[in-house]
């Protein structure tokens, strides 16, 4: 069966320093380093921040497309996140932000292979995740945001981060 789990993990897109990738099998990141804004005992590291999304079928319309191009086939990425929230923090902190940014986000996989290597995918590395629609119906939907991110032009179906990396990260 399919789906993914109602926590998933955005980061900025400018926030990751280093991405490495399995030398056998370039669809799996083995290492990711964010970078650290400060000095010394000030210094913060970037990090991945929980995104959860309630509901039975969460990130519903997210979603992965072959793109045909005339020199090499792509795909687009999109993830859609329904934000159960109104208010003038949500505009400013959130909706602003992700309408104009770039992001990588992580998503947990329900259905896992045995040795657990499918767990979470990673969308947005290539190029990063941009909004591409960001409404609200005050009707439909019980009042939520939709927001949907896009990433286009990737050459890769799916990237998997291996699971002991994104423990590291979230």
């Amino acid at each position: 069966y399919g789906g993914v789990s109602n926590t998933g993990w955005i980061a900025n897109y400018t926030d990751i320093d280093t991405v490495t990738y399995d030398t056998e099998n370039s669809n799996i990141v083995d290492g990711i380093t964010m970078k650290t804004e400060g000095e010394g005992s000030s210094a913060v590291t970037k990090c991945f921040f929980p995104v959860t999304v309630m509901g039975n079928q969460p990130f519903q319309g997210s979603n992965t497309q072959l793109v045909v191009g005339d020199y090499g086939n792509r795909f687009t990425h999109n993830i859609t996140i329904a934000i159960l929230d109104n208010g003038p923090k949500l505009s400013n902190e959130v909706l602003d932000n992700l309408a104009n940014g770039r992001f990588v986000m992580a998503l947990e996989n329900d259905f896992r292979d045995a040795n657990n290597t499918n767990r979470y995918s990673i969308y947005g590395l290539a190029k990063g995740l941009k909004a591409t629609n960001i409404s609200r119906d005050l009707y439909e939907n019980e009042a939520a945001w939709i927001v949907e991110l896009a990433e286009e032009g990737n050459p890769k179906s799916e990237t998997f981060v291996d699971p002991t990396i994104m423990s590291n990260l979230i």
